[in-house]
């Protein structure tokens, strides 16, 4: 595993559009109690899905491709989610683009994860309602 991607990883700001606010989550800190209620009202299971179509593999896209993908993943939460917010990664020294995606209820692990595989994506950031955030890695991330 490659440290400073790993690094990049656990010190996004992962920010999520709710209730006319922006509420922020981070990797090994609780989900805010004002998104927990959220969870727990739209997921059975306790736990929601935060994730991205932009930039797989961790390579940088043009922001038409980009724009296309994130169409495509709201498009595909939109009809399978109980409920979804949107949101916005936000890399904490500022080198990365800003990566738009959605915090999903109501949809079961697996599918998130086939999801986040066939996008291309290393990662999807599991948001429980009643423990600290993770990060799910989906398979070895480039060295």
């Amino acid at each position: 595993m490659d440290s400073s991607l790993e690094t990049a990883f656990t010190t996004t700001r992962y920010c999520i559009a709710h209730e006319g606010d922006r509420c922020v989550i981070r990797i090994g800190e609780p989900t805010p109690a004002r998104l927990a209620g959220w969870v727990r009202r739209y997921d059975g299971s306790g736990r929601a899905w935060l994730i991205t179509a932009c930039n797989p593999g961790a390579a940088i896209l043009d922001t038409d491709r980009n724009r296309g993908r994130t169409e495509f993943l709201r498009h595909w939460v939109a009809k399978r989610a109980t409920a979804w917010l949107s949101s916005v990664n936000e890399a904490a020294d500022g080198r990365w683009p800003d990566e738009p995606g959605v915090l999903a209820a109501g949809i079961e692990e697996g599918r998130m994860r086939a999801l986040a595989r066939r996008l291309g994506q290393l990662a999807i950031v599991q948001v429980p309602a009643a423990a600290p955030v993770s990060l799910l890695w989906l398979h070895e991330a480039p060295a």
